[in-house]
C-alpha cells in the first residue's frame, strides 16, 4: 500500500472513438411564445452524452442548447420575431462525436414582450401616470417608462425589474399639464417591444392635480378607542415627522385585542385621494408588527369621542402585499425595495374630511403590536376645492 500511494499519479484513459452516435427519433415540437418546446426519443446507444440544439439567435450569430440524456425535451426560448426558424437536433457521445442533425423548421409564437406590451395601460393619475400590464407567464421583464422632460425630450425616468403576473406602478411629481410618456418591455435576451404611448389622439396625459399635505399642520387625536403609541421609546407624532430611517417609529405594546387605531387631525379640510404607509424595514420588513390588513376611515369632524368606527366614513380598505410571496422572514431585492418605497393607495371614494383614522386588523408577524415608520397624504385641499367650487 504504500508503494502504491508514492506512485506517480496515473490517469484512467477511457477508449474514444470517431464513430458518429444514432440521431434522436420521432422528433415533434410546439411553437411557444419565442420559441418551441421540443421532443423526441433517444437512441438506444449508451454512449450517447446529451443532445444539442443549434440555431441562429435574434443578432444572427450561432447559438446553442444542450441537455442531458435523463430526458427527451429540448426548450428554445428567446426569439423575438415570428419569422420561420430553423433548429438542428443532435447526439453527442462521450468522445465528443455529433450525430447527423435532425431538423425542424416552423414558427415561434409572439415573444413574451409583445403580448405583455399588448397589455399595457397607460392613463392619468394623481400627480403623474399610472402604468399596469399583464405578464401571464410570470418571466423576467423589464418596463422602461419614460416621460417629457424641461426640453420637451422623453427620458428614461423609471425602470421596473418584474415578474409578477400583473403589476401597477405610478409615475408621480408630475405638472398637471399635457404631457408626452410612453413605455417598452424587454427580457433578458435582448428582445424589446414596440413602444407603447397613451391611447389618446395626440398621445398625450394630463396628470391630475394633487397637493403633498404639509405635516406641520398635523395633531394627534386620542379618542376612547385610540391604542397608545409610545411604546419601546416611540412616540406618535413620529409617524408623521418627515423621517423615514427604520428605528424612527410609532410602536404600540399590543396588550390590546385589533383592531389597532390611530386618529390624526390633518389641520386642513382636503379630499384625499392617496396615501403611503411606510414599514419599519431592516430585520423587521414584511414581518413582526408591520400592519398587513388595515382600514383607513375619515371624517369631516369627529363624530363622538367614543370613537365608534360605524360613525366614521370608510375610505379605503388596504392589505399590504408582498411583491416576492416569499415565507415571512426572507426578504428579496424587490421586497427591500417595495419596504422604502412605502405602500401606496389610491382612493377612489374622494369625500371632504379633516380627519383620518387608520384601524389596523392584523401585522404580519400575527401578534397584537403593530408599528409604523411614516404616514403621507395627498389631496385637494380646502383652498382648491373652494376654487373649483366658485
Amino acid at each position: 500500500m504504500v508503494l502504491f500511494l508514492g506512485c506517480d499519479e496515473k490517469r484512467i484513459i477511457l477508449e474514444s472513438d470517431k464513430i458518429p452516435p444514432p440521431p434522436v427519433s420521432n422528433v415533434r415540437f410546439t411553437p411557444i411564445n419565442g420559441g418551441f418546446d421540443i421532443l423526441y426519443d433517444l437512441p438506444s446507444e449508451t454512449d450517447v452524452l446529451y443532445v444539442l440544439a443549434e440555431y441562429t439567435n435574434n443578432n444572427g450569430e450561432p447559438a446553442e442548447q444542450r441537455t442531458s440524456t435523463f430526458n427527451n425535451r429540448i426548450t428554445i426560448i428567446g426569439f423575438g420575431d415570428i419569422s420561420q426558424k430553423t433548429i438542428d437536433i443532435y447526439t453527442v457521445d462521450r468522445s465528443k462525436n455529433k450525430s447527423t442533425p435532425v431538423s425542424i423548421t416552423g414558427v415561434p409564437l409572439a415573444p413574451v414582450v409583445d403580448i405583455v406590451a399588448e397589455s399595457l395601460k397607460i392613463q392619468p393619475s394623481f400627480g403623474g401616470v399610472k402604468i399596469s400590464w399583464l405578464n401571464e407567464k410570470e418571466v423576467p421583464i423589464v418596463i422602461d417608462i419614460f416621460a417629457e422632460n424641461e426640453d420637451g425630450e422623453l427620458e428614461d425616468i423609471e425602470t421596473v425589474y418584474s415578474e409578477q403576473l400583473e403589476q401597477t406602478v405610478s409615475v408621480r411629481d408630475r405638472e398637471s399639464v399635457p404631457q408626452q410618456f410612453k413605455v417598452s418591455v424587454s427580457d433578458r435576451y435582448g428582445n424589446q417591444s414596440s413602444d407603447v404611448f397613451p391611447n389618446t389622439p395626440d398621445k398625450l396625459l394630463t396628470p391630475f392635480k394633487e397637493t403633498y399635505l404639509d405635516k406641520s399642520l398635523f395633531q394627534q387625536v386620542t379618542l376612547d378607542n385610540d391604542d397608545t403609541w409610545d411604546a419601546w421609546g416611540s412616540s406618535f407624532g413620529r409617524m408623521y415627522n418627515d423621517n423615514y430611517g427604520a428605528e424612527d417609529w410609532a410602536h404600540t405594546l399590543g396588550n390590546k385585542p385589533r383592531p389597532t387605531i390611530l386618529t390624526i387631525d390633518l389641520g386642513t379640510t382636503v379630499e384625499l385621494n392617496r396615501f403611503k404607509l411606510f414599514h419599519r424595514g431592516g430585520n423587521w420588513g414584511f414581518a413582526h408588527a408591520n400592519p398587513k390588513t388595515y382600514t383607513l376611515f375619515g371624517s369631516l369632524e369627529i363624530p363622538g369621542q367614543d370613537g365608534h368606527l360605524d360613525d366614521w366614513i370608510k375610505i379605503r380598505e388596504c392589505e399590504s402585499i408582498k411583491p416576492s410571496g416569499l415565507p415571512v422572514g426572507t426578504l428579496s431585492n424587490e421586497d427591500r425595495q417595495a419596504i422604502l418605497d412605502g405602500e401606496e393607495f389610491e382612493i377612489d371614494n374622494l369625500v371632504k374630511i379633516r380627519y383620518v383614522r387608520i384601524a389596523v386588523y392584523t401585522a404580519w408577524g400575527g401578534n397584537n403590536a403593530t408599528h409604523i415608520v411614516e404616514l403621507d397624504f395627498w389631496g385637494r385641499v380646502e383652498e382648491e376645492i373652494q376654487n373649483e367650487e366658485n
